[in-house]
């Protein structure tokens, strides 16, 4: 039980600490028309958690990150794609990945991204 109070408090810090780049993609994402949630925890088991930035409900399941300069690097970059492969394994669910930059400079490229893999 300690163990999901703790992802609980985590989720909430960043809840609170949402980046502009976040605010941004979070418009993008209503402008789609679907159902999502912010910073979603999912379980990998009894003590093994990961919380995504978005994760959308509909029309399509999947986990979506907004990156920040944090995620240059090669070690993270391989932990990031570890992390989604665990996902897509322990939960059936893809994960895309944004960075600030793109959300900020080519807002036109995220979304029509974002809507050719939800709606084909």
């Amino acid at each position: 039980k300690w163990r999901h109070k703790q992802a609980s408090k985590r989720r909430d810090l960043l809840e609170a600490k949402v980046t502009a780049a976040e605010r941004k993609f979070q418009s993008l994402l209503e402008d789609c028309n679907v159902q999502y949630e912010r910073e979603h925890i999912f379980w990998f088991d009894d003590t093994h958690y990961r919380i995504v930035d978005f994760y959308v409900t509909f029309p399509k399941h999947v986990a979506i990150e907004v990156d920040g300069g944090y995620h240059t690097s090669e070690a993270i970059q391989r932990y990031d794609s570890w992390k989604d492969s665990q996902l897509l394994k322990a939960n059936a669910i893809p994960t895309l990945r944004f960075t600030n930059v793109e959300v900020a400079n080519t807002p036109g490229i995220v979304l029509s991204t974002l809507r050719k893999y939800l709606w084909g």
